[in-house]
């Protein structure tokens, strides 16, 4: 597991501690949580809280008593997802490799995960996590002159963010656009001798 994951405390086990004690209470943060998914999962990340609050059979208030934002509700929903691609950003011998493989599980989760997408726009929990994942791979590609040393690790994770967005006839397509956008980021191999 990477350095930054292990020295910080997991949306997971955040959201754990969130968690009321009370027992009644605990049913209505996990019903909100599972109304949540469901209503993401149907309707994307603009699913009307009320909703969200009728699904999960509690009061509008009860829902913002426990996730005051949006935001702060998908994280919650996505936690496990969002600790699990940070996870697999573990040191390897080929920073290449690794980024894009962690790459294209980013984006093949954020596929999965619909509303996740559009709340990495914002400033959240996730977001935070995902970034610095990115972070320290594209910093290891780019240390081993794989990547060229302009690309930020916002410029990269808006482009992921744009081909899980984008209408992709299939999958392949979408692969081709993330292979494009990939090979477009990666310095040139040197010449080969004469």
């Amino acid at each position: 597991m990477p350095p930054f994951v292990k020295d910080t405390v997991t949306l997971l086990e955040q959201l754990s501690q969130r968690r009321p004690q009370r027992a009644d209470a605990a049913r209505n943060f996990d019903a909100l949580l599972t109304a949540a998914r469901a209503a993401f999962d149907e309707l994307g990340a603009d699913a009307p809280l009320e909703d969200i609050a009728r699904r999960a059979h509690v009061g509008i208030a009860t829902l913002y008593r426990n996730f005051p934002t949006r935001e702060e509700l998908i994280d919650a929903v996505y936690a496990a997802e969002v600790d699990g691609i940070c996870a697999a950003a573990g040191e390897h011998d080929d920073p290449w490799s690794e980024l894009v493989r962690w790459v294209e599980l980013l984006v093949d989760r954020l596929g999965n995960a619909q509303a996740l997408a559009p709340g990495l726009a914002t400033s959240s929990a996730s977001r935070a996590a995902l970034w610095a994942a990115g972070a320290q791979l594209l910093a290891r590609a780019i240390a081993a002159g794989e990547v060229y040393p302009k690309v930020e690790v916002d410029d990269l994770m808006r482009l992921v963010v744009g081909v899980v967005a984008m209408f992709a006839t299939d999958q392949q397509q979408r692969d081709r656009v993330l292979g494009v956008i990939l090979d477009g980021i990666r310095t040139p191999p040197p010449p080969l001798p004469k």
